[in-house]
């Protein structure tokens, strides 16, 4: 017979049972880790609690409760950090929507947005506005190339009078 166990757990299997919790939770998640390191706790909780079952070895009383207490203490710190993992995940999901959402609306907002800003130097006999590059563009053609506004062309009746005289509208 074997006291203190070192035939059945040696040290190295010791601490690799200990970080088994670490591993299974970051493996399987929250949930199910937390599963299967309750049935393996209650497998290991047999095994050190019951020596009857192994002829071949014994833990010392003290020494089975003080690795349940070790197993038990680390299973609960990595059950909180792998929430505290899920909550910040589902936190940066959240934000990675949000902002999603507000760079469609920005899209959106920029497509439909051209403005046109500053001061247009436009001659003031015809009219023409002179552009970035120094050549004189047309009113129309100006703003169509600097803004979403597209022109329909017609005449107003003072310059319908002033060009065409002889027509009248109502003929």
């Amino acid at each position: 017979m074997v006291v203190g166990g070192e035939r059945f757990f040696p040290g190295q299997a010791r601490l690799f049972l200990l970080g088994l919790p670490l591993i299974i939770f970051s493996l399987l998640g929250k949930r199910e880790g937390l599963i299967l390191s309750l049935v393996f706790f209650a497998i290991l909780t047999v095994i050190l609690l019951v020596p009857s079952i192994f002829d071949n070895y014994k833990y010392e009383s003290g020494q089975a409760f003080r690795f349940i207490l070790a197993y038990l203490f680390i299973l609960y710190i990595t059950y909180k950090l792998e929430s505290s993992r899920d909550s910040y995940f589902d936190q940066l999901v959240k934000i990675a929507q949000e902002i999603n959402v507000e760079k469609e609306k920005l899209e959106k907002s920029l497509k439909e947005i051209k403005t046109l800003r500053g001061m247009l130097p436009i001659c003031s006999s015809c009219k023409k506005i002179r552009d970035d590059k120094g050549f004189w563009n047309e009113v129309d053609n100006y703003i169509a190339d600097h803004s979403e506004a597209e022109f329909t062309h017609g005449m107003c009746p003072d310059c319908m009078k002033k060009w065409y005289p002889d027509f009248d509208p109502e003929k």
